[in-house]
């Protein structure tokens, strides 16, 4: 299975940053960061995407319901980043065994 970049990001150059920080109990593997009312995630055209939310507690109860669970995949930009994964296995697959 690809990584996604954002694990191979952080565990290569460690960024942080004075206004996001990461969540300990984060379970997604797109998950970068969050600030007051915003949760970065890895972007599908440029490095991240930034979601912005009304409210912390907005925020706070996406961050619970997918996040920080193993539901992460009901979140849309987590659903739509594992297709495009999916689709590039496929495709690298496809390439190795000479299928195209």
């Amino acid at each position: 299975m690809i990584k996604p970049k954002t694990q191979l990001f952080y565990h290569f150059c460690g960024v942080k940053s004075m206004a996001i920080t990461a969540a300990k109990n984060a379970v997604c593997p797109f998950y970068v960061g969050q600030s007051n009312r915003t949760i970065r995630c890895e972007g599908i055209v440029s490095h991240t995407l930034i979601n912005a939310f009304k409210t912390g507690k907005k925020r706070d109860m996406h961050l619970d319901r997918f996040c920080n669970s193993f539901n992460y995949a009901g979140c849309a930009v987590a659903r739509q980043l594992l297709k495009e994964y999916e689709e590039k296995e496929t495709l690298l697959s496809k390439t190795n065994t000479g299928q195209i």
